[in-house]
């Protein structure tokens, strides 16, 4: 598999000029294929609509390129993690569960 070369949380913070997330998700909550993307979630995987909109909007269009490309890169991994197991308890949903669902949410708007 071709590997897609990612950004750190910092560079991408500092293009889109936001504060860090309230809450970091817990990389043990994530499969191991995703952990990589983690940063990606926690910026662009903000569960409140409103909020998120506004993240999307306030990022430049090369760095939602990046992001967009990226997200297509690990498309079939985080789908597959989604409908896993995991979909049906959503008294159990973990924050990094909600916040790749988030980000998935986030990226079908701009598709």
């Amino acid at each position: 598999m071709v590997d897609i070369k990612l950004r750190s949380k910092a560079e991408l913070l500092q293009c889109v000029r936001l504060h860090p997330a309230a809450e970091e998700i817990d990389e043990r909550d994530v499969p191991v294929e995703l952990r990589k993307i983690i940063p990606y979630a926690e910026i662009w995987g903000v569960s409140d609509d409103d909020f998120r909109g506004e993240v999307f909007q306030r990022t430049p269009p090369e760095i939602m390129q990046h992001v967009s490309e990226v997200f297509k890169f690990y498309e079939d991994n985080i789908e597959k993690w989604l409908a896993g197991d995991e979909s049906l308890d959503f008294e159990s949903y973990t924050s990094a569960y909600i916040a790749f669902s988030s980000w998935v949410m986030g990226m079908d708007g701009i598709y």
